[in-house]
């Protein structure tokens, strides 16, 4: 197993995917009203990769972002990994690293709307900075552009959808790769403030070792008009993705 591979997906869990209003992973194009603050904190999120006799494993709590909007169609997010814990075990190398991990600096705006099919796409570029230890983030400052898309569909189905490119680190540690990610999300409301959802991403790192590939389903709970808990777990369906990664989040509006 090589420490880079799940390194990879666990980062492209922490950092592609924030700010979603639901689901996990898939970005929605919808932005914070003006004048409101979102609380986004992954209050815990496991992940575990086994390959070759050797185990990964990388648990994070604490993940939080917080929105608020500009206008009524662009708004400012700041983000931190608050805690992670990574450790390698085979029987070639054994390895743990901990600490305070990533900031991030977001901005969405919506560059196009269609309130009768209830369509819109947005626009949402990021900076990732290295503001914990070194075995945690690494030293360079990273980025990307993510363009997120919405639909609702016939039985009450929603969709939620984007596209991103991410400038990412090399494994050689001697320049930059481009990390190119697809992801999409079906949720349907049922009874008693309870949603289902449907999930599936990819991500394709060039130099890196194939798609990182993984489908998921998720349930949401509004416990008020302010506050979710959202569940999901998520499996790895190709070699390069970890076999597991499980996320228990909260949403809170003010």
């Amino acid at each position: 197993m090589t420490p880079l591979k799940s390194i990879l997906f666990v980062t492209a869990c922490f950092s592609l995917t924030r700010a979603s209003l639901f689901a996990q992973a898939t970005e929605s194009p919808d932005t914070v009203p003006r004048g409101k603050f979102l609380v986004e904190m992954d209050a815990l999120n496991f992940t575990v990769d086994r390959e070759g006799g050797g185990k990964y494993t990388a648990w994070a709590v604490g993940t939080t972002f917080l929105t608020t909007g500009l206008t009524p169609n662009w708004d400012l997010q700041v983000g931190a990994d608050v805690y992670v814990n990574q450790k390698i075990d085979s029987a070639e190398l054994q390895e743990r690293e901990s600490g305070f991990g990533h900031a991030y600096l977001r901005s969405k705006f919506v560059v196009w709307r269609e309130t009768e099919w209830d369509l819109a796409l947005a626009v949402l570029p990021y900076v990732k900075f290295p503001t914990g230890d070194h075995g945690v983030t690494g030293n360079e400052v990273e980025g990307g552009l993510i363009v997120p898309f919405k639909a609702s569909l016939l039985g009450g189905f929603d969709l939620n959808a984007h596209a991103q490119v991410d400038v990412v680190r090399s494994p050689s540690d001697d320049g930059y790769d481009t990390a190119w990610t697809g992801s999409a999300v079906v949720l349907r409301e049922l009874v008693l403030n309870l949603s289902v959802y449907g999930e599936a991403f990819a991500t394709r790192v060039s130099g890196g070792e194939g798609t990182q590939t993984s489908l998921g389903a998720g349930v949401r709970w509004a416990w008020s008009d302010d506050f979710t808990w959202d569940l999901a777990s998520y499996r790895g369906v190709s070699d390069a993705a970890s076999d597991w990664n499980h996320v228990l989040r909260l949403e809170w509006m003010f």
